[in-house]
């Protein structure tokens, strides 16, 4: 069985875990890829598409969560990017919307990516662009629901806290 690049990116307990299963040489051969961008190093040329998505990724439930506990990490998270309660709102929502469309959009890609068949490229192509332009309304829709400190929160979180722990490998 060939070595797979699986990184899962989690927020567990308030702080950011990353999971990874790689092969060392190749792990390195990745991280070293032209066009590599380390967010330790230089988190403002984190695409922010990329990083919201990861984020609203990050706080989905968890497979067989109760509520009580997924609410509780959500509150964690909310807290830790310091938005007020209102604010926590408008990410809430954000999250469910991700939750709802996006999630099984992606298993039916996955779905369709898996099993091919003919104009399976070109559908590929049109949901990539489809997941694109639904993260960015996303992201938009939040900062139009935010307040003007909840939005300066929020991108002072994302770049702090969210950015610096992605490596962001072209082509992946």
């Amino acid at each position: 069985m060939s070595p797979r690049i699986c990184a899962v990116i989690l927020i567990v307990s308030g702080t950011w875990a990353a999971a990874q299963s790689i092969s060392q040489p190749r792990a390195k051969a990745e991280a070293e890829r032209p066009g590599t961008i380390h967010g330790s190093r230089t988190p403002n040329l984190i695409p922010t598409q990329k990083a919201y998505s990861l984020y609203f990724r990050s706080l989905l439930p968890l497979e067989g969560e109760n509520n009580q506990h997924y609410d509780l990490r959500l509150l964690q998270a909310e807290r830790r990017s310091g938005l007020a309660d209102g604010d926590a709102h408008a990410l809430e929502e954000a999250i469910a919307a991700f939750r709802n469309v996006l999630v099984p959009a992606e298993r039916a890609a996955g779905d369709l990516q898996r099993n091919g068949g003919a104009g399976a490229a070109g559908r590929l192509a049109g949901f990539q662009a489809a997941r694109t332009s639904f993260v960015n309304a996303q992201i938009e829709r939040l900062f139009s629901e935010l307040s003007p400190q909840g939005a300066a929160r929020m991108r002072s979180f994302m770049d702090r806290e969210v950015k610096t722990h992605i490596t962001y490998i072209p082509g992946k």
